[in-house]
């Protein structure tokens, strides 16, 4: 798995598999539904269950990840008085071809990746005094694949003595700024820090018991149903996928 896409409104739809290929290069990326995927136990370990065949996945349409992406920033101004470039004999410029097509509009996602929004820089506004407070190190999912919060490295130096905190995922907004998109959270550095520090040991497998004695060849056992996922959080509780804005 090397990516999460979130619809607009948090609620993760997919994963993006990576298959194929020698030590990650040459693999190819494909979507899988989300809510087909299980965990199981195996001699003591946790595995990742989907229901399909490496052929199947193969077999799938690459993953585009180029609707997710930040809207472009505005292209910068010309300066009509700025000095144009003499052109040079040595290099003869080809002439246009004033038949190709235009290149085909991106037409964007209604949602967002899990990698557009971890290790991005959090702001507490636009302003001319808005300040960075930290970068979005996790986030947490409901047992349902419902977004709840982002965990938010804050303080330290260099990544080095940061205070995990979370903050809900439906408050954290895009903003554009200076032809840059902003991840926005309207709150200080102070009141982040103020927080009690994000328990991921709440989250990690549940430990071995004894190993399994099962042959190798049997198929992981399903985790009972009223087994939690690793990232879990109050399910009553609703989020809304920071949407990027494009520019006007």
């Amino acid at each position: 798995v090397s990516d999460v896409v979130f619809d607009k409104d948090g609620q993760a739809k997919s994963v993006v598999i990576d298959v194929g290929g020698f030590l990650g290069v040459g693999a190819k990326s494909v979507a899988f539904e989300y809510g087909k995927l299980q965990w199981a136990e195996k001699n003591g370990d946790r595995w990742l269950v989907a229901q399909t065949t490496k052929d199947e996945l193969t077999g799938q349409a690459e993953f585009d990840s180029q609707p997710y992406s930040p809207a472009p920033a505005p292209a910068a101004s010309t300066d009509a008085t700025a000095p144009t470039a003499p052109a040079t004999t040595d290099t003869a410029q080809k002439p246009a071809d004033m038949n190709a097509a235009p290149a085909e509009p991106v037409k964007r996602a209604d949602g967002n990746l899990a990698t557009n929004i971890i290790g991005e820089d959090v702001y507490n506004g636009t302003g001319d005094d808005a300040q960075n407070i930290g970068d979005v190190n996790d986030i947490v999912l409901t047992k349902e694949g419902k977004a709840e919060s982002l965990v938010i490295g804050v303080g330290g130096f260099l990544g080095l003595g940061a205070k995990n905190v979370t903050y809900d995922f439906s408050k954290a907004q895009w903003a554009e700024k200076n032809g840059d998109r902003w991840l926005v959270a309207q709150t200080t550095k102070e009141e982040l820090q103020a927080q009690p520090d994000f328990d991921r040991k709440a989250y990690d497998p549940a430990p071995a018991t004894t190993a399994s004695n099962e042959p190798a060849a049997t198929a992981p056992a399903a985790v009972p149903s009223d087994t939690t996922a690793p990232a879990v959080a109050p399910a009553d509780k609703t989020a809304e996928a920071p949407a990027a804005t494009t520019p006007d």
